[in-house]
């Protein structure tokens, strides 16, 4: 059974369009708070997804006993799943420039031993990360463990992955920047990605803002009709990639 993190600082359609996505590979999954991962015993579960959202709120969750729990669940056999912001909160450390903020610190968990530097503001136009459309965008992403073969997907302030072994990259960007990364943790294993792969068009819109400016309208009608050309989860050979470790 798959555990996705559901608790303050998730962005909802994230957690949406993974349980849609996974239920249709037929996967049981469980959401689950910070009080159920630290209470409750891990060791029955088989994979840990957190979601894109805020990292400072899960620190503000996790840090300590919730996060010594999620290391033990990894190191005993398990899978850490990050996305996004649960990427930027599975290495060492972090240094996040959004619009008119940053977050630079080091994290628990250390899964990846290199930084985690976003946001990527060559993907969207020169703008820095905000809650506004204008810092959404559909980019490119290459897979150099899969012939290279490459595909879309949605992208909204993650992070760069730095000082990343050749062996640990499992996905780049059009400008190399490596944009996924995954390795092993004891008898377990993480996969980090910055690009929202779970996210598809059937699922987006139903989460969009209703009252949005003529602009940030026009963004979202395009990176839906983006999205509708993505291929599906069942052909991308990303999403072939994590069922094997999820």
């Amino acid at each position: 059974m798959i555990l996705i993190y559901n608790d303050e600082g998730v962005g909802e359609i994230g957690v949406y369009n993974l349980g849609t996505t996974l239920k249709k590979f037929h996967k049981e999954i469980k959401y689950v708070d910070s009080t159920f991962i630290i209470n409750e015993d891990l060791s029955q579960y088989k994979s840990l997804i957190i979601p894109g959202g805020a990292d400072l709120a899960y620190c503000k969750k996790l840090n300590g006993q919730g996060n010594t729990k999620i290391k033990e669940f990894v190191q005993q056999g398990g899978t850490y799943l990050g996305i996004c912001a649960g990427a930027y909160y599975g290495c060492s450390d972090i240094e996040f420039i959004g619009e008119g903020y940053s977050i630079i610190g080091e994290r628990e968990l250390s899964f990846f031993s290199g930084q985690a530097k976003g946001c990527l503001i060559e993907l969207t136009n020169g703008i820095y990360y905000n809650e506004k459309s204008t810092s959404k965008s559909i980019v490119e992403v290459t897979l150099p463990q899969s012939n290279d073969e490459k595909f879309c997907s949605y992208y909204h302030g993650g992070p760069e992955f730095l000082g990343a072994k050749a062996e640990e990259i499992l996905a780049t960007y059009s400008n190399n920047k490596v944009a996924a990364v995954s390795g092993s943790y004891g008898k377990g294993y993480y996969i980090l990605t910055s690009f929202h792969f779970e996210v598809e068009a059937d699922t987006y819109d139903k989460y969009l803002e209703k009252e949005l400016t003529e602009t940030d309208r026009k963004i979202e009608d395009e990176i839906y009709n983006q999205l509708k050309k993505i291929k599906k989860s069942d052909n991308n050979s990303f999403w072939k990639y994590l069922l094997l470790y999820i």
